[in-house]
């Protein structure tokens, strides 16, 4: 059972299944040559990439269909259509990400190291 449910998306005439696993997201990342970190920097700052929009809607729906290519997801969004592919997408690209907490520089933040031991060393700088 997948951790990650697909959305429905309405395009070409045609409700389709799309889904932002891992899988979609390092097929993204392998396709636009922008790690996870530069693609959600995009969408938080409200820039539109061509690419990245067409990329991301090929890589979520090439999960159902393994026929689909980038140039057929292409042609199934148009500058008359954008903001309302973007409207359904973007809730598949919301619902699954970590919930960032105030004063978090990015969704999850590595543990706090630890304190220093009675010995004046830190836990983690001890040689083996």
């Amino acid at each position: 059972m997948s951790a990650v449910k697909p959305v429905k998306l309405n395009l070409d005439g045609k409700e389709r299944e799309f889904l932002l696993d891992l899988n979609a997201w390092i097929d993204l990342e392998e396709e636009t040559g922008k790690d996870f970190n530069e693609i959600g920097e995009l969408f938080s700052s409200g820039k539109v990439d061509l690419k990245i929009v067409r990329a991301l809607v090929w890589a979520g729906l090439k999960q159902f269909d393994e026929e689909m290519t980038i140039q057929k997801a292409g042609k199934m969004i148009s500058l008359a259509n954008i903001n309302v592919v973007f409207d359904q997408i973007l809730p598949a690209i919301t619902k699954h990400m970590p919930e960032q907490k105030e004063g978090d520089d990015y969704p999850n933040p590595p543990a706090k190291k630890s304190q220093s031991t009675k010995s004046g060393r830190s836990a983690s700088s001890r040689s083996d």
